[in-house]
């Protein structure tokens, strides 16, 4: 097999996974930590610009640095790999992983707002219902997470978190409005469009950051 890494095209160890699943381990220097591929992907051949390599290499190295195992790279990692700049209202506020090291919830949110981005940039079209259901899956994460592990109704849920109560609201009616325009569509209501659902999106994912990262100074954030 080649001696290659899958992402950026330069010298790696590439070794097959145990216990006969397909697909191979690979530790590229270059990327700095290791992540494995399926036998599908790893057979093959796309065409990365850098962009898409740089997002495919950070993205196996927050998995590893958050959760201590490699990344498995499946072909819709590498079809979906954004070939052009996101927006910068989807990158300015960003969940840093290596701030929640042992934190399952806060890495399955972490996961849902890239899902959201990739949802938002879909060619030839956005998937905005998509996009909305994990950004709202993002926010139930991070609360519970932050709350110890509360479940229930969100509205339950953000009031453990003891934030000031109009922040408080905000956060209820992001949700709520996540939920009302993905989760329960209506013929009756005015579609959302790609606009509105960025800014949901990048709302969500600097709620995420502030809640998971713990910036409510004195509020009480638990």
């Amino acid at each position: 097999m080649p001696q290659r890494c899958y992402i950026l095209q330069t010298p790696a160890t590439v070794k097959p996974l145990p216990g006969g699943i397909d697909g191979f381990r690979v530790d590229s220097p270059r990327v700095g930590v290791p992540y494995e591929i399926s036998g599908s992907a790893a057979a093959s051949m796309y065409n990365l610009n850098d962009l898409q390599k740089k997002w495919l290499t950070s993205i196996a190295q927050d998995h590893y640095r958050t959760i201590g195992e490699p990344l498995m790279l499946y072909s819709t990692h590498f079809e979906q790999a954004p070939s052009e700049p996101m927006p910068e209202s989807l990158t300015r506020n960003r969940i840093k992983a290596p701030k929640m090291t042992g934190r399952a919830g806060l890495t399955v949110a972490e996961n849902e707002i890239r899902e959201a981005q990739l949802d938002i940039l879909r060619k030839p079209a956005p998937d905005i219902t998509g996009a909305l259901q994990h950004a709202r899956a993002a926010l139930e994460c991070t609360c519970s997470e932050v709350a110890g592990g509360k479940k229930g109704k969100f509205s339950h849920i953000v009031a453990e978190l003891e934030l000031p109560i109009k922040l408080r609201t905000a956060t209820d009616a992001l949700w709520a409005f996540a939920s009302d325009r993905a989760v329960h569509p209506r013929e009756d209501k005015a579609k959302i469009n790609f606009h509105e659902a960025e800014l949901v999106v990048a709302l969500v994912t600097a709620l995420c950051s502030f809640i998971a990262q713990g910036k409510a100074g004195e509020q009480g954030l638990r």
